[in-house]
């Protein structure tokens, strides 16, 4: 099925090479490339402009129509996986092996404790034995029912279940998916070297390096999301940050748990939110630098002048309901 009208499965119109085709899947209108030998597998009908196969597995039911280029760069390919994240402050200091299972918590428990050597080795360890456990001896693979379609470039990736890629740039990524709970990169975006999580979706126009996406996160129209942790339940796609340009970048951001940042927000640095899970910042508001504990609350700007109080002091509505 692509857009929900039914094609046959097989090669058509592609050249394939190196790569494993498996029953009932599409590849059409595609230049996949990058090896040598080439084998098939599965009752596949290969018209005359199909040559052999190149560098990806494609599952039963995954479809690649209309793409570009499909390529994987050889067998130490780790799809993302032990990419380090460069959060928070600028300086560094607060670096984050990643891995495609890792747990939101674990995350920043390693985010936040530096002081112990030996514990943050042997995470480190931990991420390169995974790392070397994931490699697919130099292939794409493009999961079950996965959907790959108008790509112009595809590279070193892992499109799990039912995962849809759609108009866009890919490389050196995982995207973990399930049918009920598929992940997506549409609308001209672009990824690379990140892991999307589950229910995790990247669409119009944005851009995500070096990050990682928890399960049912989402960047929209044209964000932009670097060398980030963006955790469960998480929307991007707001104005946050940042410093004055004459000042040394050594503060940061730690958004919360599914903390809704609305249009034209800005956020001064520091601010943590961790402690706000599922707050909800209004459109246009900016916060001073701040420590928030109030979790399901909505920040507004003020209702009402105070004299005492600064008009740049935000109104706080704790526990709110919609």
């Amino acid at each position: 099925m692509v857009d929900n009208v039914p094609f046959p499965s097989g090669c058509y119109n592609s050249t394939v090479v190196d790569s494993y085709v498996l029953d009932n899947a599409l590849v059409q209108d595609t230049f996949l490339l990058h090896r040598s030998a080439s084998s098939v597998s599965g009752q596949l009908h290969l018209t005359s402009t199909c040559l052999s196969v190149v560098g990806t597995y494609v599952s039963q039911g995954a479809v690649i129509v209309g793409c570009g280029t499909i390529t994987c760069s050889g067998p130490e390919v780790t799809y993302g996986n032990g990419t380090v994240l460069k959060v928070g402050v600028e300086i560094g200091g607060r670096e984050i092996a990643m891995f495609a299972d890792m747990p939101f918590h674990l995350a920043a428990i390693v985010g936040e404790s530096r002081g112990n050597a030996a514990e943050l080795k042997a995470y480190e360890d931990l991420v390169r034995t995974y790392a070397k456990s994931v490699r697919c001896d130099g292939f794409n693979v493009i999961a079950r029912q996965a959907k790959v379609l108008r790509c112009p470039k595809i590279r070193d990736v892992f499109v799990g279940d039912g995962g849809v890629v759609e108009d866009s740039v890919v490389s050196n990524s995982t995207i973990l998916s399930t049918p009920a709970e598929f992940s997506s990169i549409v609308g001209f975006s672009q990824v690379h070297s990140s892991i999307l999580q589950w229910n995790a979706h990247v669409d119009g126009g944005s851009s995500v390096e070096r990050s990682f996406l928890c399960d049912c996160s989402h960047v929209e129209r044209h964000g932009m999301v670097m060398d980030s942790l963006l955790g469960t339940s998480s929307l991007y796609g707001a104005n946050v940050g940042s410093n004055h340009t004459l000042k040394a970048p050594d503060q940061e951001l730690w958004p919360g748990e599914g903390v809704f940042y609305g249009l034209s927000v800005s956020i001064k640095y520091p601010s943590n939110f961790t402690n706000a899970a599922y707050s909800v910042i209004a459109t246009g508001v900016s916060t001073l630098p701040q420590k928030l504990d109030m979790p399901f609350a909505l920040v507004n700007i003020p209702g009402h002048n105070i004299p005492e109080l600064s008009p740049a002091i935000n109104e706080i509505y704790p526990g709110y309901d919609t």
